[in-house]
């Protein structure tokens, strides 16, 4: 049988996973979107090039995809971050931790430990 998909069956395989990080994107499942996206677009990357259209679009779904994981963090870590005050030893590792999660997701510049 003739492969007479754009860029071969590795191509035709992304699109397949990209499929499906669409539809964990629909149902809410973020994370599992991101991580499906990301070797999409390793694909296209590899297959098609810097420039390709696919490659484009995927990038720009990836973008999107990160914003959404990062809203969707930012409430979870804050709310670690409250429940980290009410630690007997406020200064205990896991606090400090939390701490810096938080700020490395309302500064992605800043560094993290």
């Amino acid at each position: 049988m003739a492969d007479h998909t754009e860029g071969g069956t590795e191509a035709g395989l992304a699109g397949i996973i990209f499929a499906s990080a669409l539809s964990f994107a629909h149902q809410g499942l973020s994370f599992s979107a991101t991580a499906y996206i990301r070797r999409a677009l390793g694909v296209f990357e590899k297959v098609m090039g810097e420039n390709h259209r696919y490659r484009l679009s995927t990038r720009n779904t990836l973008t999107h995809s990160y914003l959404s994981v990062r809203d969707r963090a930012v409430p979870l870590v804050e709310r670690a971050l409250r429940n980290s005050w009410l630690l007997p030893e406020n200064d205990h590792p896991v606090a400090a931790k939390v701490r810096m999660k938080l700020a490395a997701v309302a500064d992605p510049n800043a560094q993290q430990g």
